[in-house]
């Protein structure tokens, strides 16, 4: 167990998070969701597009990034709403 341990943390790189911003997409407003799925409480109803936000992570197999909005609230949206400008 212990050797497996070790050769995952060999093999797996340490990534240097830089905190990135992206912006919502001019499509509509997106829910900040409270996790990484639709099922997840809606926490706020509709950030408006050219919002900046602070990615914070992502999660691809579900399709959502970790966000925090300006005023410091964090949490989920989908990110085919994302884009690098506004």
């Amino acid at each position: 167990m212990r050797k497996t341990l070790l050769l995952l943390t060999l093999l797996i790189p340490t990534l240097a998070i830089e905190a990135a911003t992206v912006y919502i997409s001019d499509a509509l407003t997106v829910p900040l969701r409270r996790g990484p799925s639709n099922q997840h409480k809606i926490i706020h109803a509709g950030l408006p597009s050219g919002m900046a936000l602070e990615v914070l992570g992502e999660d691809k197999a579900a399709g959502f990034t970790h966000v925090r909005t300006p005023n410091g609230t964090e949490g989920w949206v989908p990110t085919q709403y994302l884009v690098d400008q506004p």
